[in-house]
């Protein structure tokens, strides 16, 4: 019979194989359900992980590239103010590659800004800063760790030859004033030199007096506009904040607290580049470099020539 109320022995073969499907079908369905909810648990889980995009730029910063930011830069422009430091810092400009390295990022992007030769391979047949480089006060690994201090810093510019006049918050010669008058020399033409800049000027400052998040910091500071007496920090942050006009008081207030971790008082160093050789780690000899350099030339080997992979 062809009724399903009375089967053949073949339509029930038939019945049990669709029977055996839908078991299949719905095992299938749960476990799609079940991979479902694992997912949605995942994501759950990820939401919870804090993280930012960025920061939004509290007052009374001004963000560089705004309205009034390019306003500011078009009057620095026309005082004078760019004719110094800033040009070579914005060539040089350099985003901190971990959240403890500013410090190692500032004085990177000071040592490429100042033309300083490291005498030691960065990759292929380049020599050039970049924070791994800094490595000869302490391994990277630590700085990644804890970042480095005001007197730490000193020590890491001067390993590479640097001249280091450092300003502390709490000393005597820790005046307003004169922070405004290194400020504006080392914005003007007096600080070129050939071609070149012949100081950058740092500052350790602590972000919570700016109303920014975080505390200690380091970036270097590229312009000046007397008119609206405001500091260009280049914020090695990139990632968190945009460069940003400041308030010259209230810069210069920045750098009074003391880090929590040494007790110490912030402050400001002016560098600038010395041929002394401090340090014994920077070798082999500077000449030895250069003659290679007048070696490879006089061989006719050019280091842009298809061997070059940069």
């Amino acid at each position: 019979q062809s009724t399903w109320g009375h089967s053949t022995p073949m339509l029930r073969a038939v019945r049990l194989r669709v029977a055996g499907g839908g078991i299949a079908v719905a095992a299938a369905a749960a476990a799609l359900r079940a991979a479902q909810s694992v997912r949605c648990a995942s994501a759950a889980a990820a939401s919870e992980v804090v993280s930012f995009h960025r920061r939004v730029l509290p007052l009374p910063s001004i963000q560089f590239s705004s309205p009034e930011g390019r306003a500011v830069f078009r009057e620095t422009l026309a005082e004078g103010n760019l004719d110094g430091s800033y040009f070579a810092l914005a060539e040089h400009f350099s985003t901190q590659s971990d959240p403890s390295f500013c410090g190692l990022t500032t004085l990177a992007m000071s040592l490429n800004a100042l033309g300083v030769d490291p005498r030691r391979i960065w990759k292929g047949p380049w020599r050039w800063y970049t924070e791994e480089l800094l490595d000869c006060c302490a391994p990277t690994e630590s700085v990644r760790s804890r970042g480095i201090s005001f007197r730490e810093f000193i020590g890491y510019a001067e390993c590479q030859d640097l001249n280091v006049v450092a300003v502390q918050g709490g000393t005597p010669e820790f005046l307003e004033e004169r922070f405004r008058r290194t400020l504006q020399s080392v914005s003007s033409a007096s600080n070129m030199s050939g071609g070149s800049i012949g100081a950058v000027l740092v500052c350790s400052y602590s972000r919570a007096v700016l109303g920014q998040t975080g505390d200690g910091h380091f970036s270097p500071i590229a312009a000046y506009n007397s008119k609206r007496d405001l500091a260009l920090v280049m914020d090695v942050a990139r990632f968190k904040y945009p460069p940003h006009w400041v308030p010259v008081p209230r810069l210069f207030d920045a750098m009074r607290p003391l880090d929590s971790a040494t007790g110490e008082a912030r402050g400001y160093f002016l560098l600038s580049y010395s041929s002394r050789g401090k340090c014994p780690l920077r070798t082999p000899p500077r000449e030895t470099f250069h003659q290679h350099d007048r070696e490879r030339s006089n061989a006719n080997t050019h280091v842009h020539g298809p061997q070059c992979k940069h």
